[in-house]
């Protein structure tokens, strides 16, 4: 097996892998609408709390401010930045996403490991191995559109993958905790932060507060559960006995998921004012479930990747089971019974979730309530149960076993290597004929005329140009980021091979 060095390398060898291929990555269509702003998105970045929203004003994202805040902030100061350490305009614009896709996905490819191996300590051989798992599986290309970890669309990452980044990193005490079976102790110093970024993640969007939503009422009743088969019998002797524990929990965690399963709340009921759910009238809740269904088989088995993770997930739990004699000899034993239990909570929290998804609204662009995105705090859960249990049986069987077992992980694992192998994009999916674009706007500065982009073009648009108002939008982000003199007026035309980034 590798050493910690080369388990080192090969991370660092992936990331660098997934960074060039988000450089080559085009630019979404909602980047200037959001980053200018348009002026359905200007009330957001003034009311940070969403009171409007409280006061029964609709209007665009109330419960979004600290994603929209960070994509405006990120994509006006990160391209400048880059421009004075000597990076051409347009280069800069591609690098600032670049950079931030793969920290985020750093983020992410850190706390996951972590959860895998039980340690965010990278001195640990587990942490770097439950690394090595999970890099792969991280796809720009292969299988992104059924599994997709990091967004294409450079948007789609500051509302999906980072609140969800950040609540594994607010979550990560207490699964810690009860990974080595022990109370949790805050300091008030800590409280204050987790719930300072409790508000973040829940004004971050619906995905993490949809988590929340599911996740805390989950614990919540497996604790009371738990007590209830404990106490004695009689319903008032069991439920007084039950609660009584209530009393000796520790006061500062509990008061850290409080505060986030309250500000979630706060968030969920705001989000009805969202004047982007108008769509939603249009589709019964009835027609939603039916199309949840249809999605779900869509992402099941659209590619080979969630099925492959699946089933590896799945055969690593029947290896402890099977081989938990053999395994109970190094100690083993206890991991095994704590990723059985891992797997139910998963299935559980699978079904709540998908059920719960079609009240959260729906848009035209995704048909079928369910898609690769929504489906993000799902796959990310998978990704933890195949590395963690996979750690486990690389760490506890013996020699002989682990050795055919290794051999096996390491088929799965080049499977998805393989899947995602293009370092170099091809031509319909890179940003070739949009930085072609933005160079010929560039040329154009000191003119007044508008300039006709070449048929079939894409510049920063979701299917294609054609609405004049983005246009506009666009050319004032341009401007703003040093690619062209003056904001260049255009006149987009239709894709000829549109794509939905989306």
């Amino acid at each position: 097996m590798l050493g910690l060095l080369g388990l080192i390398v090969l991370v660092i060898l992936d990331l660098a892998f997934s960074a060039i291929q988000h450089y080559q990555v085009p630019l979404d269509g909602d980047i200037s609408a959001i980053v200018v702003p348009a002026a359905r998105y200007q009330h957001v970045l003034t009311d940070p709390l969403g009171l409007a929203a409280w006061r029964g004003e609709v209007y665009a994202a109330p419960n979004r401010f600290f994603s929209h805040y960070a994509m405006v902030a990120w994509c006006r100061a990160v391209p400048g930045a880059l421009q004075n350490l000597d990076l051409k305009p347009i280069a800069s614009v591609y690098g600032a996403s670049a950079l931030f896709k793969t920290g985020v996905q750093l983020a992410l490819l850190v706390l996951l490991a972590g959860y895998a191996g039980g340690t965010l300590n990278i001195r640990r051989r587990t942490f770097w191995l439950a690394a090595v798992l999970l890099a792969p599986l991280f796809q720009t290309v292969g299988y992104q559109v059924q599994m997709g970890i990091i967004d294409r669309a450079l948007t789609y990452n500051f509302f999906y993958a980072l609140p969800l980044t950040m609540l594994l990193l607010l979550l990560w005490p207490f699964y810690a905790a009860a990974r080595r079976g022990q109370p949790l102790r805050l300091s008030w110093g800590t409280t204050g932060l987790l719930l300072a970024l409790a508000l973040v993640v829940a004004l971050s969007g619906a995905v993490a507060t949809g988590v929340v939503s599911v996740l805390l009422p989950g614990l919540a009743l497996w604790w009371a559960a738990r007590h209830w088969r404990g106490a004695a019998d009689g319903v008032t002797t069991r439920a007084r006995q039950a609660l009584a524990p209530l009393t000796s929990l520790p006061l500062r965690p509990v008061l850290v998921l409080v505060g986030l399963g309250a500000l979630s709340l706060y968030s969920l009921w705001i989000g009805r004012q969202n004047s982007e759910n108008a769509s939603v009238a249009h589709v019964s809740l009835v027609a939603r479930y039916g199309r949840l269904a249809q999605g779900l088989g869509y992402v099941l088995t659209g590619k080979l990747g969630l099925p492959l993770l699946i089933l590896g997930a799945g055969c690593n739990l029947l290896l402890l089971r099977r081989w938990a004699g053999e395994l109970s000899a190094a100690g083993g034993t206890t991991s095994a019974a704590f990723w059985t239990r891992a797997a139910t909570a998963l299935g559980v929290f699978t079904l709540a979730y998908l059920l719960l998804l079609p009240l959260g609204g729906y848009r035209e662009y995704r048909e079928y309530v369910v898609r690769y995105d929504t489906f993000l705090p799902i796959t990310l859960g998978l990704c933890i149960l195949f590395a963690g249990t996979a750690v486990e049986l690389l760490r506890q069987l013996p020699t002989k076993r682990r050795q055919t077992y290794a051999a096996g992980l390491t088929t799965l694992v080049l499977l998805f290597v393989i899947a995602d192998h293009r370092l170099t994009l091809r031509p319909a999916e890179s940003n070739l004929a949009e930085r072609a674009a933005m160079a010929q706007l560039a040329v154009a500065s000191p003119t007044n005329k508008p300039v006709a982009l070449p048929p079939g073009t894409r510049l920063m648009t979701w299917d294609d140009g054609a609405d004049p108002a983005i246009a506009a939008l666009n050319a004032e982000l341009l401007y703003r980021w040093h690619v062209t003199a003056r904001p260049v007026p255009y006149v987009p035309t239709a894709a000829a091979n549109p794509r939905n980034l989306r």
